[in-house]
């Protein structure tokens, strides 16, 4: 979505960065450490609603007070943020292309043939 913005790069010089790789990939790793945290303390209000806890191992094998009892409040699926993160930043600064090349070549080769 931002890489389009590299059409006006014979307007606006600055805009040629777009254009290369390198910066369209550090800008999608600092777009999505960004969005994690923005993101990170709407994410655990949410997990915390649908009580996504880790289930109690240690319970009745170890003593309660050698364990973490604060720790049963935590969510668990910290990974959801990553993936939202990710996605995100892959929307934003992936090259709009309807097909990958390489898919849009071998379904010329199949009808060629």
């Amino acid at each position: 979505m931002l890489y389009s913005l590299s059409e006006f790069a014979g307007d606006i010089s600055i805009l040629n960065v777009f254009r290369y790789v390198t910066f369209r990939a550090g800008a999608a790793g600092f777009t999505a450490f960004l969005s994690a945290i923005l993101l990170g303390p709407l994410t655990i209000r949410v997990l915390r609603r649908f009580q996504t806890t880790a289930p109690d191992h240690l319970a009745g094998v170890v003593p309660d007070e050698q364990r973490d009892l604060g720790k049963g409040e935590i969510p668990t699926m910290g990974g959801v943020l990553i993936l939202v993160a990710v996605t995100l930043s892959t929307l934003l600064w992936a090259v709009d292309r309807p097909w990958p090349r390489w898919l849009s070549r071998r379904l010329q080769e199949s009808l060629a043939e």
